[in-house]
């Protein structure tokens, strides 16, 4: 991801008047998102009850951190179906996701350790 996109992302999340959920399965990360002031929290992103809990046909944003390809993947297609209008921005851990990711609907992909959103 170059520059202009990580700048973008941050910008995105940092926005007061944008609602972002952020969904994670380490507790660490749901915490710190929490304490940052940020809707979060631990859920099957492949589970249709997520969705709903969160909320993902009203919300602006998802950031998923799923390290797991397949996982974000699913939850990419799932938050795309259930909202067209969606900004997804998606974490991965191998530039080789980056291409998948953007053809099942993610907007913007932070490769780990490329970024720092």
């Amino acid at each position: 991801m170059d520059l202009a996109a990580r700048e973008k992302a941050r910008r995105r999340i940092a926005d007061p008047r944008v609602e972002v959920v952020i969904i994670d399965q380490d507790s660490s990360a749901i915490d710190e998102a929490s304490l940052a002031g940020l809707r979060c929290g631990s859920g099957d992103a492949t589970d249709a009850e997520t969705h709903c809990e969160f909320g993902l046909a009203h919300v602006s944003t998802l950031v998923s951190t799923f390290s797991d390809e397949t996982e974000c993947v699913s939850i990419t297609l799932a938050a795309r179906d259930l909202n067209q209008k969606i900004c997804i921005i998606a974490r991965q851990e191998r530039e080789s996701a980056e291409k998948k990711l953007l053809q099942v609907g993610a907007d913007t992909i932070v490769v780990q350790g490329k970024c720092c959103v």
